[in-house]
């Protein structure tokens, strides 16, 4: 079965199956009704507490069935399948899963998909295993992008299917442990079973009752010292001591005069909810006009008092490990989003890309960037930037009485939705606060910084040809990130280092720039209120569509991924005319006829995507055609001249 029959999408991994493996792996596809779910969207995927009830009732029953009594294979292959079932229940004690995904299919199948990490190779790529599951919790189907994964049986799989029995129990564990606890007190020890006392080894003696002891023999008494009880005024004197050590010992937590120095941090600092718990299930699907009123409601009940905005800094000071620092991110306009955000066009239809940047900004873990040689890079060398600026002010005497300290995400008291994670934060008793952003760049490794930006015209500090300084192009992303920090840490100004990862480092002071804060407020505030705050509390980006079942045996195969709303901008409530994509293959399938600036819709009209997947898979079947027809004439060349010139018939004449 080649790519270009397929009905539906397939994975890189699928086609670098064998013939047979992928026509198996087409026919489950086939029979599922939907496209490969290696390739569709994530942003179609359900997480969190919206998978309570999702995730069909799956038992281990279901695992043995499915992984060793139902497979046809030899006894060690079961053996195999059992050890890993045992051994995927370490998974879930260990960070080796990353979170559960879900997505319903109409015919009431419902895929489940997850990135497990290799458990001897925390380097390598990690596998991605997806199970489709029936409403009994039946298992239809299990593979893994492994070397292992086809045979249904690999240790990732097993993975997978605890991690969704550990969430589908997850929620009645705490209900049936209770029943189940006030039950068992209400029955006597002696009425349940395996609970009698097992019968010593030793010998038994016969004996009066009044003479049976369980006490040990007494040993002869050691006369002691008489010590004489302590006094109030002595045990008070003790532990007012014992509080003037550096460390406070764990002893003076009983004592009520000195407990309040034990309160943990979550207690003491008040961190404010997240914005993603807006969502109210009620407004999903709603008419925008309904969203928009809700909105302005909302948009001032969203607040943070100084308590709130100091908690959330000390708590995600170790930023991107801090999962605190994603969740506080979520729904926020950050640095790395407001630039972007300040020149987005309000006048135009959004795009697919626009819609994706705002649920990267709402849903920060649906991009979760693991990182690269880049960025690993930058972060072994921000502290030696950070050292080498300390020690350089030091050493110059550029400020007095200085400090610098590394900082958590800063939250705006009075615009809440605008947030930033500086790199560090300084003091000084001559300039104040002040934030400090290291950059350290992996193209100027090594190289000599100011030379690299003459060379360079890209590069984002430029050199002033009057003076020799460098500095920072104000229409630069840089820029606009500098600036939100000092916005929401109230600084005056801000220092920019960028360090070569060996000695040479530049530094540029850069001020307030108040025009520009403005500027990033409203178009801030504006951005919030439009796009993301209607998202936060309904969804309305990002909502899985709800077919009527009049309608779900006809759309089950031509729509397995249909979203709520239409066309690439993603609006169900205007009246402009639609078209629907011709293509199978197409997720969104109808479109405003004004977004899609196409001037012609013959009955074959294709959107610009599926365009260029089906331009894509006539290329590869040309290649695979032409390869072919090469290999054959070849062959026939070399048959014919391995023919010999002069060919003998009969009787052997000539």
């Amino acid at each position: 079965m080649s790519a270009s029959r397929i009905q539906y999408k397939v994975s890189d991994f699928a086609k670098s199956l064998d013939e047979d493996e992928f026509k198996i792996y087409c026919k489950v596809l086939e029979d599922l009704k939907c496209s490969d779910p290696l390739v569709l969207d994530l942003n179609l995927f359900k997480c969190g507490s919206e998978l309570e009830t999702l995730i069909p009732p799956i038992t281990r029953n279901h695992m043995i069935i499915h992984l060793v009594v139902g497979r046809n294979c030899s006894d060690g292959e079961k053996v195999e399948a059992i050890n890993n079932l045992l051994s995927s229940e370490q998974y879930l004690t260990n960070t080796f899963s990353d979170k559960l995904l879900a997505f319903p299919l109409p015919n009431g199948i419902v895929i489940l998909r997850s990135h497990i990490t290799h458990s001897q190779t925390l380097s390598a790529k990690p596998a991605t295993p997806w199970v489709a599951l029936q409403s009994d919790g039946k298992i239809v189907f299990a593979v893994c992008d492994c070397v292992a994964g086809l045979g249904n049986s690999c240790i990732h799989v097993s993975a997978l299917l605890q991690q969704a029995i550990h969430e589908h129990q997850k929620d009645k564990s705490t209900t049936t442990n209770a029943t189940t606890t006030s039950a068992e007190n209400r029955i006597p020890v002696t009425s349940l079973p395996c609970n009698w006392n097992k019968p010593g080894k030793g010998p038994v003696t016969i004996g009066k009752i009044g003479d049976l002891t369980t006490l040990l023999p007494r040993k002869k008494s050691i006369p002691g010292k008489h010590i004489l009880p302590v006094t109030d005024e002595e045990f008070n004197q003790c532990n007012a001591e014992l509080a003037l050590l550096p460390f406070l010992p764990v002893t003076l937590s009983t004592m009520d005069h000195y407990a309040s120095s034990f309160t943990p941090p979550t207690v003491a600092n008040k961190v404010p909810k997240y914005l993603t718990t807006l969502f109210d299930c009620n407004l999903e699907g709603k008419p925008f006009n309904v969203v928009e009123e809700e909105c302005e409601r909302v948009l001032q009940l969203v607040t943070l008092t100084r308590d709130e905005q100091d908690a959330v800094e000390l708590v995600t000071r170790n930023q991107s490990s801090c999962e605190e620092w994603g969740n506080q991110r979520g729904g926020r306009i950050t640095g790395t989003k407001i630039f972007r955000v300040t020149k987005f066009d309000f006048s135009k239809q959004l795009t697919p890309g626009s819609t994706q940047f705002i649920l990267e900004i709402c849903y920060p873990e649906i991009s979760k960037f693991n990182g690269n040689k880049y960025t690993r890079y930058g972060i072994k060398n921000e502290p030696l930037a950070a050292k080498k600026f300390s020690s350089h002010v030091k050493e110059n005497n550029l400020h007095s009485n200085f400090d610098c300290k590394c900082v958590g995400l800063i939250i705006s008291i009075t615009h809440p939705f605008l947030a930033a994670s500086p790199d560090r934060i300084c003091h000084c008793e001559c300039h104040g606060k002040f934030v400090l952003e290291i950059k350290c760049p992996f193209r100027v490794s090594g190289l000599k910084i100011k030379e690299y930006s003459l060379k360079n015209k890209d590069f984002f500090l430029k050199v002033n040809p009057s003076t020799g300084n460098m500095y920072l192009e104000k229409d630069h992303g840089y820029y606009y990130q500098i600036q939100l920090q000092i916005f929401v840490a109230e600084c005056r100004e801000a220092v920019l280092a960028v360090f070569n990862g060996n000695q040479d480092i530049e530094y540029e002071t850069i001020k307030r720039d108040e025009e520009l804060i403005e500027k990033m407020i409203s178009k801030g505030k504006l951005f919030f209120l439009t796009y993301l705050l209607p998202e936060l509390i309904s969804k309305r980006f990002s909502s899985a569509k709800i077919i009527p079942n009049s309608i779900l045996s006809s759309t089950a195969s031509t729509h397995p991924t249909l979203n709520q709303f239409i066309c690439s901008c993603q609006d169900n409530t205007k009246t402009d005319e639609t078209v629907s994509c011709s293509s199978e293959l197409c997720v969104i399938k109808i479109y405003h006829k004004k977004c899609t600036k196409s001037i012609r819709f013959p009955t074959n009209w294709m959107c610009v995507s599926c365009k260029k997947e089906t331009a894509k898979l006539k290329r590869l079947e040309f290649k695979k055609n032409r390869e072919k027809a090469t290999s054959t004439t070849s062959l026939n060349n070399e048959t014919q001249q391995t023919l010999p010139t002069t060919v003998v018939i009969g009787n052997g004449k000539r």
